[in-house]
């Protein structure tokens, strides 16, 4: 089903780049939240169509952006009045009791949900709630006389043909449910006015025509270029979309449609970043950290629940197997049947020896946008790249209620 002129969860985790993994954080815009994903908000941002609403939020992501110099941790191309993004929710305990050789769901690892799909203002604003710093981008007026289709121009027909043209199915939110289950102040209280709630999930279609979600797929941090140039095909190990990717994705199908506007030839591309070596081994070392303290720190949410709440379960060994489980999937992707269910120390003590090995090649937030002292201006850094910014803002009377997930 195509949408065509219509009046989508949870962090853009990166390996390298664009953020990390983290546990039991229910008050930032992180990686596997397990927190509400409703809000009523204002019906508007400042986020004009085309433009890339980013954020900054703490824990392990702040961690691993250091690690490479960077700093946003997820990104949503605005819609309009709705956004599209590619995010995750933190995956369950794989098992009855949780086992030190794999603790998180494989499945449920390799494959996010609700992956690429898009939101209204209420799930974009329940989403970037509690976030360090929030942005918009300011997309400038097009020259006159207009020749070619320039960088706005070029933005926008991006998020256009993410809205009118990506096939996709109506999911109702599962956090609605929740939502109203549980004991939260206004909306949610009087648990009337909100029972349903949807939002779009986005793919592609296979060659037999059946319809094929795009999930979030961990190892698109450590090899990424074939989404960024507009691939839709899986395999076996390079399943799923993430943040950083959804708009250049939606640029390199805009750019293939016939009819599209003129640009200036040579900018049809948005090229990765190629990280060293020390700097992807820097990333994966923080990331095994961070994923590690939060599970021992945590006290509340899914380790909380889980870890603590067994008496006769070795929690340093669940939290070290639970960091490099989500570190090897990263680095190796879906290794056939075993999904992503390795959490051995191997992969990552083999690959730091081998100072010969490729870095990671991926697609960044700040890549994407032209920050943290990458290339702001050329002819494959995209058009988002030299956009100016401003501060993240809600306007509008009345309110919208919606879901991230």
């Amino acid at each position: 089903m195509i949408r065509s002129g219509r009046t989508h969860i949870l962090h853009c985790i990166t390996f390298i780049a664009a953020g990390a993994a983290a546990f039991g954080v229910a008050s930032t815009a992180t990686a596997f939240q397990n927190r509400t994903g409703c809000y009523a908000s204002t019906p508007t941002w400042n986020a004009p169509k085309g433009a890339i609403v980013s954020g900054k939020s703490l824990g392990p992501i702040n961690a691993v952006l250091t690690a490479v110099g960077e700093s946003r941790t997820h990104t949503m191309i605005s819609n309009g009045t709705w956004a599209t993004h590619s995010t995750t929710l933190e995956p369950s305990v794989f098992g009855t009791i949780p086992n030190a050789a794999i603790p998180l769901n494989p499945v449920e690892l390799a494959q996010g949900q609700p992956g690429l799909s898009q939101i209204p203002m209420g799930g974009a604003f329940a989403y970037w709630l509690g976030a360090q710093e929030t942005y918009t981008q300011v997309i400038p007026p097009p020259p006159f006389p207009q020749i070619f289709c320039g960088d706005g121009c070029k933005a926008q027909a991006a998020a256009d043909w993410l809205w009118a043209d990506v096939p996709y199915q109506q999911v109702r939110s599962a956090s609605n449910d929740l939502a109203n289950a549980v004991a939260l102040p206004w909306p949610f209280g009087s648990g009337t006015g909100h029972s349903v709630s949807y939002f779009y999930s986005l793919g592609f279609n296979d060659a037999n025509g059946t319809f094929r979600h795009l999930p979030y797929g961990f190892y698109q941090y450590r090899w990424g270029v074939d989404k960024v140039q507009g691939a839709d095909v899986e395999s076996v190990d390079d399943n799923g979309i993430v943040c950083s990717q959804t708009p250049a994705w939606a640029y390199a199908h805009w750019i293939a449609k016939p009819d599209r506007l003129a640009i200036v030839p040579g900018t049809e591309t948005i090229e990765t970043h190629q990280y060293s070596h020390d700097d992807t081994v820097k990333a994966a070392t923080a990331l095994v950290r961070s994923v590690y303290d939060e599970c021992r720190n945590a006290d509340s949410g899914f380790f909380a629940d889980i870890v603590k709440g067994l008496l006769n379960v070795d929690q340093n060994a669940i939290c070290k197997g639970a960091a490099y489980q989500v570190l090897n999937c990263f680095l190796m992707g879906e290794t056939g049947d075993e999904v992503c269910a390795d959490s051995s120390t191997a992969p990552l003590a083999s690959y730091t020896r081998n100072t010969r090995a490729r870095g990671a090649n991926s697609l960044s937030p700040d890549t994407l946008m032209g920050l943290s002292g990458r290339p702001r201006t050329g002819s494959t850094v995209g058009p988002w790249a030299n956009f100016s910014e401003v501060a993240l803002q809600w306007n509008g009377g009345g309110s919208n209620y919606g879901c991230f997930w």
